[in-house]
């Protein structure tokens, strides 16, 4: 390689708006748009962009067909079946490809490092595919963006040779280029997962929501939505924050510390309570919020109440005990310590004759008939 390369003040400020853009790609199956960024680096008349699984020998380039950006036209377009068969069969004559197989060395290379102009025109790979491309020269380089997967990207001119101007700009940007990719990677993962535990949580009928500790919503599934806008009447085009109350509440969250996150929020309306309630306890990060309507026990648990001789109170523990909820859930619900509901179900197992929550559950369900 040539040294010492110079960029100018408009290269550098050109090399600059394509990484701000680089870091916008927020998922890895539109990262070959990179190849319309590069493009304005480094005039091309195509670029390629082939992605595949890593290989600790040549690149298995034979069955990835590499994804053509025609940079005139900025249009996407595949190799034939016939050019892409010569490629292939060929391979193992690019210069650049085997220096790549041999060192691991993904910095940009050019044809003309390893070849003359002559010696180029004399392979079978040009001959059979590159003449029929109408291509001169090239310039790659790869992205070993993890363990099982290897990026390829290359530019091609059918005159000119690349200059050390070039190569520079794409020595600078390729490291960008790399995070943005895992960026991108690591985002499309946590999306996916927030949406596997949105989903999840909402078939056991709870809404979850991820906010700032100044109230911003960050990100809300529909069924939180839902059960925002029925308790506070808000309009659901305009729920980017946090109803007054509850941002009242976080504050006070967050201002009391970590033995406060156990203190729900409570809302009746119509018979029903909307409780809120931290997920997570991790002060320094974000709060992702959980949100369970359930219906007010009060007239349910009066016929067994009497039927058991039990007290409101308890008749209120066991009922949620029989819905499947655990002692600190039902303390949330009832806005009472755990200990407290641990108290009052060995009350409730003395009065039963029973001595498990499962017992207790089915006397609950099914309690005896009074004797008038």
């Amino acid at each position: 390689m040539n040294s010492s390369p110079r960029l100018q003040p408009k290269e550098y400020d050109r090399l600059l708006k394509a990484i701000e853009q680089v870091y916008e790609i927020n998922h890895p199956d539109d990262f070959k748009n990179t190849l319309l960024l590069l493009s304005q680096l480094v005039r091309s008349d195509y670029a390629a962009f082939t992605e595949m699984p890593a290989s600790k020998g040549l690149p298995l380039l034979v069955g990835h067909n590499p994804i053509l950006k025609v940079m005139r036209s900025h249009a996407s377009v595949r190799l034939s079946p016939l050019l892409y068969k010569a490629f292939s069969h060929h391979l193992h004559q690019h210069p650049i490809l085997t220096h790549f197989k041999k060192t691991r060395d993904g910095r940009p290379y050019k044809i003309s490092d390893f070849l003359n102009r002559k010696q180029f025109h004399q392979l079978e790979l040009y001959n059979k595919y590159y003449r029929h491309m109408g291509v001169e020269s090239q310039i790659y380089f790869f992205l070993n963006v993890g363990q099982e997967t290897l990026i390829v990207i290359n530019l091609n001119r059918s005159k000119k040779d690349f200059s050390e101007q070039d190569r520079l700009m794409l020595s600078l940007i390729r490291p960008h280029l790399f995070r943005a990719y895992r960026n991108a990677s690591n985002t499309a993962q946590y999306l996916e997962e927030q949406s596997l535990l949105e989903s999840a949580i909402e078939q056991e009928g709870r809404g979850i929501i991820q906010v700032g500790w100044d109230g911003t919503i960050q990100s809300i599934s529909a069924y939180a939505k839902s059960l925002l806008t029925s308790y506070f009447s808000l309009s659901t085009q305009s729920a980017t924050r946090l109803p007054l109350l509850a941002q009242k509440w976080l504050e006070d969250l967050k201002l009391l510390g970590r033995q406060a996150h156990h203190q729900p929020l409570s809302l009746k309306k119509r018979g029903k309570t909307l409780l809120i309630q931290t997920l997570l306890s991790k002060k320094s990060g974000p709060p992702i919020l959980l949100l369970t309507e359930i219906e007010d026990p009060s007239t349910s648990t009066q016929g067994p109440a009497e039927a058991l001789g039990l007290t409101k109170r308890e008749a209120e523990v066991l009922h949620w005990v029989a819905m499947g909820r655990t002692n600190q859930e039902v303390g949330i619900i009832l806005a009472i310590r755990a200990g407290t509901i641990k108290k009052h179900l060995e009350n409730i197992y003395q009065k039963l004759g029973v001595q498990t929550r499962t017992a207790a559950a089915l006397l609950y369900k099914s309690p005896p008939e009074r004797q008038g």
